[in-house]
């Protein structure tokens, strides 16, 4: 981002467009292991996508959360 400008208010427009641009889900293609389907999500600005399981791929009430780096990355923030 060196390419802009330091500060005003077209650098903020900037920024806001982009944030707004990149502000979508993203999932990856579930992968079955054992009983379980594992995929990742990303809500959308999230620092990194957490990893879930589920028995049935199709019911997305029932998830597990197996690794969630944000909730570590928050708690060493917090120190």
């Amino acid at each position: 981002m060196d390419c802009l400008p330091k500060h005003g208010t077209r650098r903020n427009e900037i920024k806001k467009k982009l944030t707004q641009l990149m502000n979508y889900p993203k999932y990856s293609p579930p992968q079955r292991k054992g009983d379980y389907y594992y995929f990742f999500n990303n809500d959308g600005l999230q620092n990194q996508p957490i990893l879930y399981r589920t028995m049935d791929i199709h019911e997305r009430t029932n998830l597990e959360t197996v690794i969630d780096l944000n909730q570590s990355i928050r708690t060493e923030r917090q120190r």
